[in-house]
C-alpha cells in the first residue's frame, strides 16, 4: 500500500506518526510524500482545544479534496473525544482513538489486501520480506523454524 501520513500539533504526534512510518515499511508498505500519491492516509488529529478540533476537520477535509480516492484512517484527539463526528468527514474511512494507535498498522492491513495487487501479496513473508521462489523445475528446501 503507499501511505500518507499527516500529523497536526503536538511533537507526540510527529513521534508517533515517525514510529507507525517505521512498522509499515517493515510491513512492506511504501510511505509516500503527497497525499495524490496515497492509497491510504493516516492523519493524526487534535482536539485539545475548539481551534484545534477546527484545524483537525479542516485537514481532513483538505487531504480528502487533495486525493478522493484516497481512504482516511483518523486517530489521535478527535478520533478520541469525538469519534462519530470524525466518522462522518469526507473519505474517513477508519476512526481508531488514542487506546488503538498502538494497532493502527494491525488496523490497516485488510485494506492492503484490496488495494495492493494479489501477486505482491503472495511474495510477502508475515516480516514484510520478499519471498523468493525458485526456478520451475529446480529442486525446492523446506525451512524450518528454530526451536
Amino acid at each position: 500500500m503507499r501511505v500518507f501520513l499527516d500529523q497536526i500539533c503536538c511533537r507526540l504526534n510527529y513521534s508517533e506518526m515517525e514510529t507507525l512510518a517505521q512498522q509499515l515499511r517493515r510491513a512492506g508498505h511504501a510511505i509516500v510524500g503527497t497525499p495524490e500519491d496515497a492509497q491510504v492516509i493516516v492523519f493524526n488529529s487534535c482536539a485539545v482545544t475548539a481551534g484545534a478540533e477546527r484545524d483537525s476537520r479542516k485537514r481532513i477535509g483538505a487531504l480528502h479534496r487533495a486525493n478522493g480516492a484516497a481512504r482516511i484512517a483518523v486517530t489521535g484527539c478527535l478520533a478520541t473525544l469525538a469519534p462519530q463526528r470524525a466518522g462522518t468527514l469526507p473519505g474517513v474511512a477508519l476512526v481508531a482513538p488514542n487506546d488503538q494507535k498502538d494497532l493502527l498498522r494491525d488496523l490497516l492491513e485488510p485494506w492492503s489486501a484490496v488495494l495492493d495487487g494479489p501477486a505482491d501479496l503472495a511474495r510477502m513473508h508475515p516480516d514484510g520480506e520478499p519471498f523468493s521462489f525458485p526456478e520451475e523445475g529446480a529442486p525446492t528446501t523446506t525451512r524450518t523454524a528454530p526451536l
